[in-house]
């Protein structure tokens, strides 16, 4: 669906193996570019920017959404004031990975960093799974499985443009996740 779209957005951690080349710009992560990074929220020319638990961030300009239907991917400390953004609409979705999905992710996450990053990593994912599940029963849940992304990516289009109800059943989803990490 070509009105949905990636928020490009920027980082200051390194580029993956297997990140698309077309989404997160790479800022060095050093004292001229966070000064940069700095002035750039201070003038308010970032829409957002968080600092994640790694120590890395992660922020967009207004230019970076360029769909009708923009998605941005972040984590739960930067929805508060992603909600004070007068977007003509906003939906929070929760993309949750399955428990027998999260093992895997998480090894080959750690063949990329180091193991207080990877224990950073799984500290923020207790609390946004938590935050999530603490935002109650209506909060919308898309279980994102490996082998079954194309679902989840038709689900969320289908959740935004209303064409489609929650799957209520993702919820435990999000249970199980959270007794997996």
């Amino acid at each position: 669906d070509q009105d949905f779209g990636i928020v490009d957005g920027f980082t200051t951690r390194k580029r993956r193996p297997g990140d698309l080349v077309d989404t997160k710009r790479v800022v060095p992560h050093d004292d001229v570019h966070l000064a940069q990074i700095r002035d750039q929220a201070l003038d308010g020319r970032l829409v957002q920017f968080i600092v994640h638990p790694t120590g890395k961030i992660y922020g967009s300009e207004l230019s970076d959404y360029n769909h009708p239907f923009s998605m941005l991917d972040t984590i739960y400390e930067a929805i508060p004031s992603m909600r004070k953004i007068p977007f003509g609409r906003q939906v929070e979705i929760g993309l949750v990975a399955g428990r027998e999905e999260w093992p895997t992710r998480m090894h080959r996450r750690a063949q990329e960093t180091d193991r207080d990053d990877i224990r950073k990593r799984l500290a923020e994912g207790v609390r946004s799974v938590t935050w999530m599940l603490d935002q109650g029963r209506d909060f919308i849940f898309v279980a994102n499985r490996d082998a079954r992304q194309q679902d989840a990516a038709r689900e969320v289009i289908g959740l935004v443009r209303g064409h489609r109800d929650p799957n209520r059943s993702n919820r435990s989803v999000a249970e199980g996740l959270l007794k997996a990490i």
